[in-house]
């Protein structure tokens, strides 16, 4: 999480349109137990490369989350723990 903090405030563009990219998958990764990704309208879904970076880890692990600040602008990455999760 230090390392994309980091990148960010050295490249800050490069960093939001990484961060944009969205692949469509399938069910190899709908069903993964660590890959993270997005439900999208129609019933698909896609990966990021967030997503893949907390596949990395496992479950076991917390999950690294993007932060967006009041104008949706990537503002920097944290760490979900049970004291902080809002996902299910």
């Amino acid at each position: 999480m230090w390392v994309l903090n980091e990148a960010l405030t050295l490249e800050p563009e490069t960093v939001k349109e990484i961060m944009k990219i969205r692949i469509p998958c399938g069910e190899g990764f709908r069903n993964h137990e660590s890959i993270l990704v997005r439900a999208n309208p129609g019933g698909t879904v896609s990966v990021g490369v967030l997503g893949l970076i907390n596949g990395l880890f496992g479950p076991q692990w917390p999950r690294i989350a993007a932060e967006y600040n009041g104008e949706n602008e990537l503002a920097g990455f944290s760490l979900i723990t049970e004291k902080n999760k809002t996902w299910h």
